[in-house]
């Protein structure tokens, strides 16, 4: 470790990563304790990436706010370039988060919101983090806190951020626009991954499935899947909280918050006093164990995208709901079909046959019952059930509708034995899908789980 450079007397190394080695210094100049960080060799000797650093330095010595760390000075010596910033006697949110598993919602959203000040204060000067996560955020021994490494990735690029080495505990908070290499990336980016941030805060993990070494899965997820819900993990979480991560990590970037300050303004808890209570009351619950990070499983409580069989997942619908809305849809279907019935049974019942009355309503019924509806025929509509495609996550189409009931209708004038199949599957681990639902792409599906595109 070296000893001395310039004015700056080493004390510790502080830590390492991608970028270079940040050490504790002393300036005997000023009399006071800096962070040192020395710029690995890697990025000082492309002429044009220091340029980028030394123009990126100037504009983050500009950024003078309580909640961003201030930087002293940029400097090469003994060929090796050198930050030199304001040192912080804490630790970083990620060890913070290693070290207690979880931030209770009455710590958390107040060092949240410090967060979303500096960051509010970098866009209206003009400059995009690119890379919030944990690691680049500082929290004093007061939780006041101290976001850096401002400009940073905007320097090395998106894609250098997910090199060899520097992939795990960056890509997951990446934006799905830089995923996918958009030139316009613009606040909206940092307020997404401020999202996946303040998830991480409330639950001590990240949001999507981390096991695993691949580096397409995880960006397939971070475009394609929704995050669930925070309460899945840790549920005293106030239930505005919850809205404002979903809302921050759209994928459509014109979805999420505009600005900083319209998060803040959708979280500021003088304005519901009973999320305030509810904060106050949390004080005295203890917070729960933190999780393993989760795997994707068959029974999950919110849609997930399966990349190799390309569908979303969803739990087996409700038993007694699917039951029920049989019932009440037999109920339904009988009245018009006894009248129909009866018409061809008084009048001439060559020109209308039984069967031709049988298809002709149950047709309509059917049309009705799901396809206009968007899946949420008459019985499911009361039992909360809804009928999707889960190939495309919507609700089934007029011609799915149809085709559902014909495939239903075979099954049962097979001597039964399709019906018998049917509740079969709809009992045993298949997700209560029936025949038709493996043939069209389809599942019945509990109304609370649904989480459209």
């Amino acid at each position: 470790m070296i000893e001395q450079v310039r004015e700056y007397k080493i004390i510790s190394k502080i830590g390492e990563g991608g970028m270079g080695v940040v050490y504790k210094a002393f300036d005997e100049n000023l009399e006071r304790f800096v962070a040192l960080k020395a710029i690995h060799p890697t990025y000082t000797s492309n002429d044009e990436l220091l340029s980028r650093f030394k123009n990126e330095a100037k504009v983050q010595a500009n950024l003078s706010h309580p909640n961003i760390v201030s930087l002293y000075n940029f400097f090469k010596e003994n060929d090796t370039f050198f930050m030199v910033m304001e040192y912080i006697d804490g630790e970083t949110l990620s060890q913070r988060i290693k070290r207690v598993g979880l931030i209770p919602p009455h710590k958390c959203i107040p060092m949240f919101v410090q967060i979303l000040s500096a960051i509010d204060f970098a866009h209206k000067k003009g400059v995009i983090h690119r890379d919030i996560k944990p690691s680049n955020i500082l929290i004093t021994k007061d939780d006041t806190i101290k976001v850096m490494d401002f400009g940073i990735a905007k320097v090395l690029g998106d894609r250098g951020l997910t090199k060899t080495g520097t992939k795990m505990g960056t890509i997951y908070y990446m934006s799905p626009e830089q995923i996918q290499g958009l030139k316009d990336i613009d606040g909206r980016s940092d307020i997404y991954s401020l999202g996946i941030t303040f998830f991480e805060m409330l639950t001590g993990q990240l949001p999507y499935n981390v096991n695993t070494e691949s580096d397409f899965y995880i960006m397939q997820q971070i475009v394609e899947v929704q995050i669930p819900s925070v309460k899945k993990y840790y549920p005293y979480v106030p239930d505005k909280v919850d809205i404002a991560i979903l809302k921050a990590t759209q994928k459509n970037r014109d979805e999420r918050f505009q600005t900083c300050q319209e998060f803040i303004d959708f979280i500021k808890f003088e304005d519901i006093p009973e999320q305030s209570e509810l904060i106050k009351k949390e004080i005295t619950i203890p917070p729960i164990e933190r999780k393993s990070q989760p795997k994707i499983e068959t029974n999950v409580t919110s849609s997930q995208f399966d990349p190799v069989n390309k569908i979303y997942e969803y739990p087996k619908s409700s038993i007694a709901g699917r039951i029920s809305g049989y019932i009440i849809d037999s109920l339904v279907f009988s009245i018009p079909y006894a009248v129909l019935a009866g018409i061809a049974d008084n009048g001439n019942r060559d020109a209308l046959p039984f069967a031709t009355i049988l298809i002709i309503v149950g047709l309509i019924f059917y049309f009705i019952r799901d396809g206009l509806r968007k899946g949420k025929g008459i019985g499911k509509g009361v039992a909360n059930l809804r009928t999707i495609n889960i190939k495309t996550n919507q609700p089934i189409t007029m011609a799915q509708s149809a085709g559902r009931q014909i495939i239903n209708w075979i099954g049962l004038a097979i001597y039964g034995i399709g019906f018998l199949i049917d509740i079969i599957l709809l009992f045993a681990d298949s997700k209560g899908r029936r025949i038709s639902d493996f043939m069209l792409g389809t599942q019945v599906i509990n109304e609370k789980d649904y989480r459209p595109n």
